[in-house]
């Protein structure tokens, strides 16, 4: 999994918004209903935003198109205290630019519990991320 890096800030958090599990419910041609759950875990969605200088923002565009494969990738993310396993809500942001500072908002999706994270690799003491690791789920 892609670390986030190091140049751009950590997001400033505005929301969570978190949505039970719920069922889809479809009415077949025969008269039959029926119900399948659409997901089994809640949604954990996070509204949030960056205020980044020009050049913060242009590496934030690199990291998101080249990187996160214009967002449809997840990604590890320090936030709130621990690290979180990310992808962007509908692969996309949005931004304002006034001068020399940009405001970029987006709806982060947590898509992993925030004890565990699926990655070749782990965070050393310092923040730095090391890929020589085996797989880590604790």
């Amino acid at each position: 999994m892609t670390p986030w890096p190091d140049t751009i800030p950590s997001p400033l958090v505005r929301a969570q918004v978190n949505a039970d599990p719920r069922s889809e419910t479809t009415e077949m041609e025969g008269g039959w209903i029926r119900r399948r759950r659409q997901h089994v875990e809640p949604r954990i969605v996070w509204d949030v935003e960056w205020n980044l200088v020009a050049d913060q923002f242009a590496l934030f565009e690199d990291f998101f198109k080249d990187s996160l494969a214009n967002g449809s990738l997840p990604f590890a993310l320090y936030m709130l205290g621990g690290f979180k396993q990310m992808v962007f809500a509908d692969a996309d942001y949005f931004y304002t630019r006034t001068d020399n500072l940009v405001n970029v908002s987006a709806s982060l999706e947590q898509v992993a519990p925030t004890n565990w994270i699926l990655a070749s690799g782990s965070w050393d003491d310092e923040g730095n991320w090391d890929d020589d690791e085996e797989w880590n789920d604790s």
